[in-house]
């Protein structure tokens, strides 16, 4: 690991289970600044990720939006209903909020991301129903009843209705909330929020609303019959009852029209640009580096050091973190981590705004194309969601490997045809050179060698085998027998090889084998046990990876119904993903 261009350690943090994760990056925060005054010259130390301090700008986001939210229910309260109307709606919210809030304690569900989008989400909706009840008391008071009379009224004309529609406004979030898939665990906190502060708001406006109005509005305020009957034989009024009396009239034609705009709109949904999840707005960017399969770690070190030292001088990065021959650790959750590989490596830069990440994605990706050619890389902002990796990605699988790879070479070339898409490959990656060894069995059971022996005798020689324990203390350690590293590590090592034969004497490995020099897959991956080849792609900023990757499997349609039995050409990535949500 490196920081700034320097070796580094990392050190992270995990809070235990029921913490509080403010109050954990405050003591923290604390320790480290006493660290810090006990550290050696020259040593420092650097923060690459805080989660405290994310959660507590999305609370103060959240705070922000429930400001707003109170502001315009006032404002729009105020000039429709007068003060005192106002007042009370206004006077709904912190009530239905901080109800909700002890229902989320009482079910474990904590203030994150999901659950504070939910609240946002839910403070549109919970005006709504505190707004008719309180809007029908004083239109009844306004024709002259009194309190009680018109509290009770707005109780038995709109409680049940307004249940009706906050029942279906939540039917609305079920599947989100029973989604069976690493979607649904992520989001289905959104269910359960927005359910719990919508029914709250019902009964704080069925009971709480027409008590506070009691309390509040006045009686007879306008309850001069003329008065009332000219404000609703005003302009507005009248043209409201032609068009209402107009419907009636032609109610058959209402309902067709109805229908037919109902069916346009479901046709015309499915030309909208769809996303699996929007892209997070934190100011991170993971830069992911593959050098060609089999490269040397060294190398890999060179060419990351190389990018390292350009980019820790871009005015628009806070710091650069680099991990060398793995991915960088969990401090994210939908973080696609990356499994150790010498070849591999990623940068995490921290831009100093949003402003500033996008100018610095433009200038990576164009440092990246034109100093690096020779490297496969990925440049991204952080995603919401489950981990998807790469924009576009088509599996295709079977039982045998060779036309597994073929079916793959076409898929390939139909995405390299398609405009939107760049960077096509595959995940088994370039072939590597590799040494195969070809036992020559007449020669072997001449001699008296077995295959078996063959193997132990490679295995003395690079892996070695255990023929003792040690115990040291309240520890075991093994006892290996192996050759030297600086002998095993050289292809003339095979020249030192002997095996054994059923007599006892022993031969020389190549009188019984021959080395050839081959290339295979640096690595293979399988699925439900059979050969899988990804083949994966990116698209532009501007483009959906769901529209992109229907195009191409419909380009794909003549392969895929051309399959022989037992191989499948099938989505992956965002939109199997969707799929299962």
């Amino acid at each position: 690991s490196r920081y700034q261009g320097r070796d580094a350690v990392l050190l992270g943090t995990t809070m235990a289970p029921g913490g509080n994760v403010t109050e954990v990056g405050a003591a923290v925060q604390k320790a480290l600044k006493s660290i810090e005054q006990d550290l050696p010259l020259g040593a420092e130390l650097g923060r690459i990720s805080d989660q405290a301090q994310v959660v507590s700008k999305s609370i103060h986001e959240f705070l922000e939006a429930l400001a707003e939210a109170i502001g315009i229910v006032l404002v729009v309260s105020l000039l429709a209903l007068g003060w005192r109307a106002g007042l009370v709606v206004a006077l709904t919210i912190p009530l239905v909020l901080a109800a909700t809030f002890f229902v989320m304690a009482l079910m474990g569900i904590d203030l994150h991301r999901i659950s504070l989008g939910a609240l946002i989400i839910s403070l549109g909706l919970l005006v709504d129903d505190a707004m008719i009840a309180v809007e029908m008391m004083d239109r009844k008071l306004g024709e002259g009843y009194d309190k009680l009379a018109a509290a009770t009224f707005a109780y038995t004309s709109t409680a049940f209705p307004m249940l009706t529609g906050t029942l279906i406004t939540v039917a609305g979030f079920i599947p989100v909330g029973f989604a069976q898939s690493q979607a649904g665990e992520y989001v289905s906190a959104l269910f359960w929020v927005t359910g719990i502060a919508l029914i709250i708001s019902w009964f704080a406006a069925v009971y709480f609303t027409p008590w506070l109005g009691y309390r509040l509005l006045r009686s007879g305020a306008s309850n001069d019959s003329a008065q009332h009957h000219s404000a609703f034989d005003s302009r507005a009024y009248r043209a409201i009852r032609g068009i209402v009396s107009w419907c009636v009239r032609r109610r058959r034609t209402v309902v067709l029209l109805t229908a037919i705009i109902f069916a346009a709109s479901i046709v015309s949904f499915a030309f909208i640009p769809k996303q699996f999840f929007p892209t997070s707005n934190r100011p991170e960017l993971l830069v992911d580096l593959w050098l060609p399969e089999g490269a040397a770690f060294a190398e890999t070190e060179g060419e990351t050091k190389r990018l390292e030292q350009q980019l820790v001088t871009d005015p628009d990065v806070a710091y650069v973190a680099t991990f060398i021959g793995e991915g960088a650790p969990r401090f994210y959750l939908p973080l696609d981590q990356q499994l150790t590989n010498q070849n591999f490596a990623q940068l995490l830069l921290m831009a100093n705004s949003i402003a500033a990440r996008e100018r610095v994605l433009t200038r990576v990706r164009g440092l990246l194309a034109q100093d690096f050619p020779k490297i496969r890389s990925k440049v991204d902002r952080l995603f919401n969601g489950p981990p998807v990796g790469w924009a576009v990605q088509l599996r295709t699988s079977g039982p045998d490997r060779a036309e597994v790879r073929r079916l793959a070479d076409q898929v390939a070339e139909v995405m390299r045809t398609t405009p939107q898409l760049s960077n096509v490959h595959d995940d088994w990656l370039e072939p590597v050179p590799s040494l195969k060894l070809e036992i020559n069995q007449d020669r072997a059971r001449a001699l008296g060698v077995t295959s078996q022996q063959v193997r132990r005798s490679l295995q003395a020689i690079f892996s070695g085998f255990q023929v003792g324990e040690f115990r040291d203390h309240d520890e075991t350690v093994k006892v290996m027998l192996r050759e030297p590293a600086d002998a095993r590590n050289l292809l003339s090592a095979l020249d030192n090889v002997y095996v054994k034969t059923l007599a006892g004497a022993s031969v020389p490995l190549r009188q019984v084998a021959s080395l050839n020099v081959v290339l295979e897959s640096g690595i293979q991956w399988r699925r439900d046990r059979l050969p899988s080849i990804t083949v994966r792609g990116v698209v532009p900023d501007n483009v959906q990876s769901p529209d992109v990757a229907s195009a191409v499997f419909a380009k794909l349609k003549p392969l895929r119904d051309a399959l022989p039995a037992g191989y499948h050409i099938e989505l992956q990535g965002a939109v199997e993903e969707s799929a299962k949500s």
